[in-house]
């Protein structure tokens, strides 16, 4: 088969071919339909992570397709199936296994980042846990859902216990993230002003468009002063970071009100720590 690797670090992907693996156990061969490129997997490519990639390494972990093949212990899916991947594999027991956030345990263990990973024709997984249903979703389409679309929801369901009708939420950063962010704020917290902020015209138009309330340009508008405004000084209830940066950071410290919750959802390009946060 054919999987796209990393040979090199700081240098383009290659073709390569490889061989198809065998599913044994509870493992299973899905033929891969869509495998998504996350901003994490640039940050691989470039050898900025700690621990060095046994190069080749194939990269992708947000991937969905069909069960090419099963192995003798499986349940639940079957050839044909169309299906979805969680990436965040676990080889072994914890706390957080327990707590059902086996994702947690070991990023080494993730598909994609610490095992092979889905840019290839297939891509085996170590047990059909890690397998969703589709129900009629596009694997093409339904890949990213599996880290793009289920990161910010998770960092939405984290703020929802500090939430009360009439609260306000702040997403920072209208990227792919902040988008489906917008989405889940509107469909979990209805009652809830959402206010969207970035820097790009664009990005705030199509936020506007999936849900936003009010969206602002910190390039143009003092979205610190805007925001007060709208809460009538009390700031967010919730705020979400989809940048990482300092400067986000900071503002969503200075935009936190009273007994906030603020979500760090990205790939952190600060050197400094989290400011901290009035009490």
């Amino acid at each position: 088969m054919r999987a796209c690797q990393l040979v090199e670090y700081k240098r383009p992907l290659q073709i390569r071919e490889v061989p198809i693996p065998e599913p044994h156990g509870e493992a299973v061969l899905v033929k891969i339909g869509g495998s998504g490129l996350c901003h994490s997997d640039l940050h691989l490519m470039s050898g900025e992570r700690p621990k060095p990639l046994p190069l080749p390494f194939t990269l992708g972990h947000e991937n969905a397709g069909w069960v090419a093949a099963v192995g003798d212990s499986v349940q639940s899916v079957k050839v044909g199936d169309a299906v979805a991947v969680y990436g965040g594999w676990s080889t072994h027991p914890d706390r957080f296994t327990w707590l059902g956030m086996e994702q947690l345990t070991d990023v080494q263990s993730w598909v994609g980042i610490g095992t092979t990973g889905g840019y290839a024709d297939y891509l085996l997984v170590p047990s059909y846990r890690y397998l969703l249903p589709l129900n009629g979703l596009d694997p093409v389409e339904a890949a990213p859902l599996t880290d793009a679309g289920l990161t910010p929801y998770r960092a939405i369901k984290k703020i929802l216990p500090h939430l009360y009708p009439g609260a306000t939420i702040v997403l920072i950063g209208a990227g792919g993230l902040g988008q489906f962010g917008v989405q889940y704020a509107k469909a979990l917290a209805p009652a809830c002003q959402i206010i969207v902020l970035d820097i790009n015209e664009e990005k705030l138009a199509m936020a506007r468009t999936v849900g936003a309330d009010v969206v602002l340009n910190g390039s143009r508008d003092d979205v610190i002063d805007q925001v007060k405004r709208l809460t009538e000084g009390e700031g967010a209830q919730g705020i979400v970071d989809f940048v990482g940066s300092d400067a986000t950071m900071a503002q969503a410290a200075a935009l936190a009100g009273r007994r906030a919750k603020v979500v760090l959802a990205a790939c952190v390009r600060s050197r400094s720590a989290m400011p901290s946060l009035r009490m």
